[in-house]
């Protein structure tokens, strides 16, 4: 996977996932909160209001001028990986990272 589609928000610029060849691919690391990627940006649910959570939500990276930005604690850049390796929103452990829309 790696992000090509770009979008540049001012403070913030977003890229969607794509799938591209392997020495392309978005190496991560996660510090039991964040997916970082090696540039600083981290995946995010997107969404507004009380609407972030749901089956068939996206799901970016983004990237900020500012790490408080990406950073935010408690909001939808808060991940966690379960025992069986799927990884979920904190705040939504009910659902996880995949293709719904695929498979409904």
């Amino acid at each position: 996977l790696r992000t090509q589609q770009y979008y540049n928000f001012g403070n913030a610029c977003n890229n969607a996932l794509t799938i591209a060849s392997c020495k392309d691919a978005i190496k991560v690391s996660y510090d039991g909160r964040l997916l970082r990627c090696q540039n600083g940006a981290v995946f995010r649910v997107m969404g507004g209001g009380h609407h972030f959570y749901h089956v068939g939500a996206p799901v970016s990276i983004i990237r900020a001028k500012k790490e408080t930005i990406t950073s935010w604690k408690g909001g939808q850049n808060d991940f966690i990986v379960n025992e069986e390796g799927s990884i979920s929103p904190r705040h939504s452990p009910n659902l996880a990272l995949g293709c719904a829309c695929l498979w409904s």
